[in-house]
């Protein structure tokens, strides 16, 4: 979010934004709204699905999520400079255990621009609890339109976080698959679960995939008993092929 600073006093004075966490669902909705509908205030957002965060966690070098919210914060930034708008100050919450290599990091990339980096900036500085808001409420909003792609018990996984978040995702472990993709396979709660509850998974360098052959009872024995077909299968309308059919 991003708006002068004179003018952006004189409208805290007036809507007194604070952190999101410390600010009810249907408060924060109604100061989005404010946000969404004054000119003076703008804001905008990038959307990390949990795939995509998992996918950069999970490569050979691991892209880790501070990197990945590293990476967004200089995209918002730049965006808004592209955008016109002379970007003077920029107020960011923390991410990882120190500020300083955060400051300079982005002070390299944006020379002219004052970085204050601060743990709960969010609860500090207007701007950001602003930002806030809005992510808070965007995240809402696309997690209860959120359509998935195989079918699931319940949708009663509140925030996504702990109190809730792990209990859902525990009650929709697949043995061979994991979860949906609605879930960061790579939150330490979710690779608990998965060493615990699923099947482990050899992986093979390209063209090495002789090494692991394996014979049908040695597959049977690793998955165990399975009876019946994956439901990702029978969503998708997915056959058994066997190498001779071509």
């Amino acid at each position: 979010a991003w708006a002068s600073k004179k003018l952006w006093n004189k409208l805290n004075r007036k809507y007194k934004f604070r952190d999101s966490k410390q600010t009810k669902v249907s408060d924060r909705e109604r100061q989005f709204r404010i946000i969404e509908n004054n000119d003076d205030i703008h804001y905008n957002v990038i959307v990390t699905s949990a795939q995509e965060i998992s996918q950069k966690m999970f490569l050979k070098n691991k892209v880790s999520l501070n990197d990945i919210s590293r990476e967004c914060a200089v995209s918002l930034i730049q965006g808004a400079i592209d955008n016109g708008f002379n970007i003077t100050e920029a107020y960011i919450d923390l991410v990882g255990r120190y500020p300083e290599p955060y400051i300079k990091y982005l002070s390299n990339i944006f020379p002219t621009i004052k970085i204050v980096v601060e743990a709960k900036a969010d609860d500090t500085y207007p701007i950001v609890s602003a930002a806030s808001i809005c992510a808070k409420v965007l995240r809402d909003k696309i997690v209860a339109e959120w359509v998935f792609e195989v079918p699931v018990i319940d949708r009663d996984f509140g925030n996504g976080y702990h109190l809730k978040g792990k209990p859902w995702a525990a009650r929709h472990i697949d043995y061979i698959f994991g979860f949906p993709t609605f879930v960061r396979f790579s939150w330490d709660p979710c690779i608990v679960l998965l060493k615990e509850n699923a099947v482990d998974v050899r992986w093979c360098k390209y063209g090495e995939d002789e090494e692991f052959e394996v014979s049908e009872k040695e597959m049977k024995q690793h998955l165990g008993n399975i009876t019946t077909r994956n439901r990702y299968f029978e969503c998708n309308d997915m056959e058994i092929v066997y190498e001779d059919e071509f």
